[in-house]
């Protein structure tokens, strides 16, 4: 009987770790997703051929917001904020 209960221990704790390894693999390919995409997008910021920068150039003198170049957006520290 005792092999019965030690059997029954063990397959519970192979089903949450195997439950756990399966989360944990979904983490990893959404952190992996992620990022691509934020080296993408680090790569749209940073090639000054891409749409992204291009706008800040190609903005008409009155667009205000829009005058920075690219060195300087790249210059200014990283903050994050809060949802």
């Amino acid at each position: 009987m005792e092999d019965l209960a030690d059997a029954t221990r063990f397959k519970e704790a192979h089903a949450d770790l195997l439950a756990e390894v399966v989360e944990l693999i979904q983490r990893n390919e959404l952190a992996e997703a992620e990022a691509e995409r934020l080296g993408k997008f680090n790569a749209e910021v940073r090639h000054p051929s891409t749409s992204v920068t291009k706008s800040f150039h190609d903005c008409p003198s009155d667009c205000g917001a829009y005058q920075s170049t690219t060195k300087d957006l790249l210059r200014r520290p990283y903050t994050t904020r809060t949802r």
